[in-house]
């Protein structure tokens, strides 16, 4: 039993990722950047799972973001698949067990990803992320505290 829970606690978290952020768009305008539940799901899908499993992640959590947002379709998927992939590998691969390390990096590859997803937008589709909102840019902050304590509620 103990493993069926475990096997589920993946989809779990995504579906309530998609229910939080479809409910986070209803919040007023100045802080709908504030947090992205999707990336959250995929943070934590590649810390438990590995990058094949953030990467595949990603691409589907993308793909639901640009669905729900109606910008650019599949420039979501890209910039989270990269995200996934990234997390997973260097969990794997890097010393992140102390909790400052996973956050310090959390925040490194979320700020990569909202940076690539603002420069792709610009540059290769001429559309204009809300660059000047405030909450914009403390998305990968917001993103990273989050994910990083359910990280250790999800762990323990």
């Amino acid at each position: 039993m103990k493993e069926i829970s475990k096997s589920l606690i993946s989809p779990l978290i995504f579906g309530i990722a998609l229910i939080l952020q479809i409910l986070w768009r209803s919040v007023p305008h100045s802080y709908v950047d504030l947090f992205n539940f999707l990336s959250v799901a995929v943070i934590l899908l590649a810390l438990r799972h590995g990058e094949g499993a953030g990467a595949i992640g990603g691409s589907v959590a993308g793909l639901i973001q640009d669905s729900l947002t109606l910008h650019l379709f599949g420039l979501a998927g890209l910039t989270k698949t990269c995200l996934g992939f990234a997390v997973g590998l260097a969990y794997r691969k890097l010393n992140l067990a102390s909790f400052i390390n996973q956050l310090l990096f959390i925040f490194a590859a979320g700020s990569l990803e909202l940076f690539l997803w603002a420069g792709l937008a610009n540059l290769i589709f001429a559309f204009h992320p809300p660059l000047e909102s405030g909450t914009f840019w403390l998305q990968p902050l917001g993103t990273t505290l989050l994910s990083g304590f359910l990280f250790r509620l999800v762990k323990s």
